[in-house]
């Protein structure tokens, strides 16, 4: 396998950004879509991104451009302490119109660490 000099994440946003593209040339309405189901999982990693600044409001602008149909969020609370979750979740489904699925019995994570 020759490497074509792109990093894996650098791919993934690209094929990414085609499927938006593509998206785009198939809908003949706004409200139609193509078929398949994307599903995505992101590591928001506390989040902070790689310029090291906490912006929890990042993570729904990078859920919306991903487009996902279903996406698993993996590092959204709290590691030590109350486990308290970082997001806000009502804010996301209003931005992303994704539904949040509780995975535990406590109301204030948002999940698994």
């Amino acid at each position: 396998m020759q490497r074509t000099g792109h990093s894996f994440p650098a791919n993934v946003l690209k094929s990414i950004r085609d499927r938006k593209k593509q998206k785009a040339k198939a809908a003949p309405s706004e409200g139609t879509r193509p078929a398949g189901t994307l599903v995505a999982s992101y590591n928001v990693h506390k989040c902070v991104g790689v310029d090291r600044k906490f912006d929890p409001e990042r993570i729904g602008r990078v859920i919306r451009e991903i487009a996902p149909d279903v996406i698993a969020l993996q590092e959204a609370d709290n590691r030590f302490g109350d486990r308290a979750g970082l997001l806000d979740l009502m804010r996301l489904e209003l931005e992303t119109g994704l539904v949040p699925v509780p995975v535990s019995g406590n109301g204030k994570e948002h999940g698994w660490h």
